[in-house]
């Protein structure tokens, strides 16, 4: 069997486009004195003793007064509005929303109703029902960056980036300092393969926000896959001033040093992944490319084989873990492992078992 290169092409670098949701902003309204709004004064009497419930935080107890003010007066908007933020308080999502909805037929032009139920949706992990109540948001209120914002990311959850870009241009346009919004639309233009145009909001967002850990990382990520690894360095160090805890940004910086052959430096950042995220497999893998070039082909087996047992389909892994079984002479073992690396999708490990004896030791 031919002699099989130890510099290994298949290194993962985990560059995702973090984006990040804020909390979902919810309403609690002051006190409501008796007024001629046509509420009746026991449903105010309750409504008041349910904010003064929801101050000392005891929210079923809260429940209950907004309950009975909306017995009373079934059209009372606040309270609708004020028990759906205590459902929300207490996981009961499919309540939080009826209230939402209630407010919504009660008020067809209460933008944060609608919003509301988007956060709702999202919460329940469903991206298109999200997007499509942010729409009804912004068609009654088309002047609120937060709705355009929301809307692009749950495109991007879709997959759907050009639509999350416009959203996010969108949402810049009505606030020239969203540093969110620059950084994922920068996220939106890398997975359109708009590198230039990724990096240069990314730079934004890292100077409007001071310490931005993600928009650095993903800075940092645009370099790497540009090939400037002096530049990826410098941004994903940056990440980790930003945030010392962030294991992805020490993963990427570690693939940065691995791409530049500064293989101690590199080791140091895999480890600390590592030390922050004990069976993060990227890591594993990657420091035992480390180790295939520095030909301690053992250790790097043994890290191939820990990053298999947490995730069996994880086909780097069985990759390299063949790499360092050939060069070891463990013929039959590389050829099973680059086979299972094949199956699972890694195009070098096809490659390899292709042109290599492989086909004769393991037959079809």
């Amino acid at each position: 069997m031919r002699q099989t290169s130890i510099f290994i092409l298949s290194l993962f670098f985990m560059a995702f486009s973090s984006l990040g949701q804020e909390d979902p902003k919810v309403v609690v309204a002051s006190n409501v004195e008796a007024d001629s709004t046509g509420i009746l004064p026991e449903a105010q009497e309750a409504y008041n003793k349910g904010v003064s419930a929801f101050e000392a935080k005891k929210y079923q107890e809260a429940i209950r007064y907004f309950s009975k003010a909306i017995e009373i007066s079934p059209d009372f908007i606040l309270a609708y509005t004020n028990r759906a933020v205590m459902y929300l308080k207490t996981d009961q999502l499919a309540k939080a929303a009826a209230d939402y909805e209630a407010v919504a037929a009660l008020e067809p032009k209460n933008s944060n109703a609608f919003y509301e139920l988007g956060v709702i949706a999202e919460l329940q992990q469903n991206p298109s029902k999200a997007a499509a109540f942010y729409s009804k948001a912004i068609a009654v209120d088309p002047k609120k960056e937060t709705y355009f914002y929301q809307r692009g990311l749950n495109h991007f959850r879709m997959e759907e980036y050009e639509k999350a870009k416009n959203d996010f241009s969108k949402a810049i346009t009505l606030k020239k300092d969203f540093a969110l919004a620059y950084n994922d639309r920068g996220s939106a233009n890398k997975m359109l393969n708009n590198l230039s145009d990724a990096q240069k909001d990314y730079m934004v967002a890292t100077s409007l926000k001071n310490n931005f850990s993600i928009a650095y990382n993903n800075l940092g990520a645009v370099y790497l896959e540009q090939n400037e690894l002096n530049n990826a360095i410098q941004a994903f160090t940056k990440a980790i001033e930003g945030d010392n805890k962030s294991y992805l940004a020490y993963n990427n910086r570690g693939r940065a040093y691995l791409q530049n052959n500064e293989l101690e430096k590199a080791t140091k950042d895999f480890e600390k992944v590592l030390s922050l995220k004990p069976n993060y497999i990227h890591a594993l893998n990657n420091l035992a490319g480390v180790l295939i070039k520095q030909e301690k082909f053992k250790e790097a087996i043994e890290l191939c084989t820990k990053a298999i047992s947490i995730d069996a389909n994880f086909g780097l892994a069985y990759c390299n873990r063949g790499i360092a079984r050939e060069m070891l002479r463990l013929e039959l073992e590389a050829c099973q492992d680059w086979e299972m690396a094949s199956s699972l999708g890694v195009d070098l490990a096809d490659r390899y078992f292709q042109n290599t004896s492989c086909s004769t030791l393991i037959p079809n």
